[in-house]
């Protein structure tokens, strides 16, 4: 697919079935979604989405999708910026492949990727660097 050839395996042409489905689904119901998981059940798959955009799309809509992503997004910029205070990064490494991997898997539901987006935020607050307005009242 990447390449331009047309050889699919059956799974990835339900997969893509799926998406289209999705997509579909999404535009029928854009706001507020059908409700958490629906996918399964509105779609007619009997199966989740294997794309966490379309689940996450399908169940919440573009609400639900924005406030999701947007703590990721949030984490992914505060880390970056932070970066250099730290050495290296892995936690923005892995956020960052995270936004990539959940076009194949749907992540929002797994308890090991909620840790990571609670350890972003943690890691936020930690690693935060000091600011001069602080450092300059305490000195006072």
């Amino acid at each position: 697919l990447l390449f331009g050839q047309n050889n699919l395996d059956i799974s990835s042409r339900i997969r893509f079935e799926m998406i289209e489905v999705g997509k579909t689904l999404f535009l029928s119901k854009p706001f507020l979604g059908y409700g958490i998981g629906s996918f399964s059940i509105v779609s007619g798959f009997d199966a989740y989405s294997h794309n966490n955009y379309i689940e996450l799309l399908v169940g919440l809509g573009i609400i639900g999708m924005v406030l999701y992503y947007s703590m990721i997004i949030y984490i992914i910029y505060k880390l970056f910026i932070i970066r250099k205070f730290i050495d290296g990064n892995p936690l923005l490494a892995i956020l960052l492949s995270l936004l990539v991997i959940d076009y194949g898997l749907v992540s929002y539901n797994s308890p090991v990727y909620q840790y990571i987006i609670a350890l972003g935020f943690i890691s936020i607050k930690l690693f935060k660097p000091k600011s001069k307005i602080a450092t300059k009242s305490s000195l006072e």
